[in-house]
């Protein structure tokens, strides 16, 4: 698993009563439709007519920033992976809307927990992440016992490679929220960023335990296992990750590398065979398949799979340090 940024969202439109007459209610209970309905460019719409008609509107200006992140973020389901997608020129200018709303909500109501939270997530999208956690932190001296305080900020430790501190904002979420799986994985994935993989592992057993079935927590499980040579686990969890998710190369590469270790370079290359039909365009299959060659005698598909590694990536190293090695020996053979 690839390190992430996962956000929960802290969405909560204001309710307002209907007002006859008042036209900037009118636009507040529009904007309201169109967010609940999800389209939230009709509701940025709305609330920006109400925040014109009524400029000291707190829902208007809290409801428009928070359509504003759910039209960045394009999915109500409250986690965030903002690897998977780029923030376009428009989109920052949105986001920086979205800060000024937020900022403007809090000048009305400084001890605004859901306004600190959804700010902190706005600046972490554009990976402001000290101004993210200067928010979190200061919601969290309101408001100690909030879950998603202490998860995004746990997150965004996590990120900064502050890995104690994120442990133990993780190790508070779930004091409070005992049973959120998301929390154990993201734990487990700090444990494996500090080599602590048998820790890794128990977390990552917590967080099956409570309901996840996503591949990438058996991918990371795997891992872990193999790291401790605990192979025979690891085969069987990647072979479950492939099982729930069957496009992710990652996992073949992972699981060929495991029967490299066994020794297995058969399966090891029918592997990495399946890694490379899924995208030829990674070096280290090529480079994994090519050394399992070598193994199996086969040097000169060895030889031709660390060149077509190379040809993908000029810069691996390692590769052409097993490649000259190679070329050297079949001189030798020539010779």
């Amino acid at each position: 698993m690839s390190r992430q940024l996962l956000i929960f969202l802290l969405i909560t439109i204001i309710p307002f009563s209907a007002i006859a007459n008042n036209p900037a209610q009118y636009y507040l209970d529009s904007g309201n439709q169109f967010y609940e309905q999800g389209d939230y460019e009709k509701a940025i719409e709305a609330f920006t007519e109400a925040i014109r008609l009524d400029a000291n509107s707190l829902e208007a200006y809290y409801n428009r920033a928070d359509s504003i992140l759910l039209s960045v973020r394009g999915s109500p389901s409250g986690v965030v992976n903002i690897d998977i997608f780029e923030i376009t020129d428009e989109q920052k200018k949105l986001l920086d809307i979205a800060i000024a709303d937020f900022t403007h909500s809090l000048t009305l109501v400084p001890d605004d927990v859901a306004s600190l939270v959804n700010r902190g997530t706005v600046y972490s999208y554009k990976n402001e992440n000290e101004l993210a956690i200067a928010d979190l932190s200061r919601a969290a001296q309101i408001d100690p016992d909030n879950f998603i305080i202490h998860y995004n900020r746990g997150d965004l430790y996590f990120s900064l490679g502050e890995y104690e501190l994120a442990i133990a904002d993780f190790r508070r979420a779930i004091q409070i929220t005992p049973n959120h799986a998301w929390t154990y994985l993201l734990l487990g994935a700090v444990y494996m960023e500090m080599e602590n993989y048998y820790q890794a592992i128990i977390e990552f057993n917590q967080a099956i335990h409570f309901g996840m079935n996503e591949h990438y927590v058996y991918d990371e499980r795997g891992l872990a296992y193999a790291l401790i040579k605990e192979f025979d686990k690891a085969v069987a969890d990647f072979y479950q990750a492939i099982e729930l998710n069957p496009d992710y190369v990652g996992t073949y590469i992972n699981l060929g590398i495991t029967y490299f270790d066994l020794n297995n370079f058969t399966e090891a290359i029918e592997i990495f065979n399946q890694a490379i039909e899924l995208n030829p365009n990674i070096a280290l299959a090529y480079f994994n398949r090519g050394i399992a060659y070598d193994k199996m005698g086969d040097l000169a598909q060895g030889i031709a799979d660390l060149t077509k590694a190379l040809e993908l990536d000029p810069s691996y190293w390692l590769a052409r340090e097993y490649l000259e090695d190679m070329l050297l020996e079949h001189q030798a053979n020539l010779d």
